[in-house]
């Protein structure tokens, strides 16, 4: 089992419980029993093997549950940004395979300087994108998902076996995803400390 997606799940519940990220209800447009919810049972799937479907193929629960998790937050958003999200994740997804090929990556997601460069790329587009934390969120987690099927797609004679949701992909989709939420957490606080910093330099 890889362990960034378990430590990392369980890190964030414990965080969004003590009180870290007060603003995602706002964000997400939903309740704090329902985040916890949503982030406790993705915590306890990201420790489960992926699911044997017949002696080739596999699910990871995990995957399930995000796809589940970016219907209901794509279903939140506006029709107005809704598909011109899917549209730039689409493209996202199909020019970072084109950089999976070109760095001649592995099809299992273990070659780390691409994993480094999508976690990199991706951040910074999402940023480009959308100020709107849950627009990221969706957009990456949509790009991360095309990305996959993608390799899936072109690898499937060479993959033995059929893994929808590899536990390495699944570690990248949650180093991405916290790395997003904690950029964002980092970005709300800089602006409140230069606001609070305006504000004491008017009143001087």
């Amino acid at each position: 089992m890889e362990i960034a997606e378990p430590i990392g799940s369980l890190s964030l519940l414990i965080l969004y419980l003590s009180g870290w990220f007060p603003d995602w209800e706002e964000d997400f447009r939903t309740s704090h029993s329902n985040l916890t919810f949503v982030l406790l049972t993705m915590s306890a799937l990201s420790w489960c093997r992926p699911w044997e479907v017949n002696g080739q193929f596999f699910v990871h629960p995990a995957w399930i549950g995000f796809l589940i998790i970016f219907f209901g937050l794509g279903h939140k958003l506006s029709a107005d940004s809704i598909f011109p999200l899917f549209g730039r994740s689409f493209c996202t997804g199909t020019l970072f395979l084109f950089l999976h090929e070109l760095m001649k990556a592995n099809a299992d997601w273990t070659y780390r300087p691409f994993q480094f460069v999508l976690f990199c790329g991706v951040i910074f587009l999402s940023y480009l994108i959308s100020g709107r934390l849950s627009e990221r969120i969706w957009y990456t987690g949509m790009c991360l998902m095309i990305l996959h099927v993608w390799i899936l797609f072109f690898y499937r004679e060479r993959l033995n076996p059929f893994v929808l949701g590899s536990e390495a992909f699944m570690d990248t989709l949650w180093l991405v995803l916290i790395g997003i939420l904690f950029m964002h957490f980092l970005e709300k606080w800089i602006w409140i400390r230069v606001m609070k910093k305006s504000s004491g330099t008017g009143h001087n």
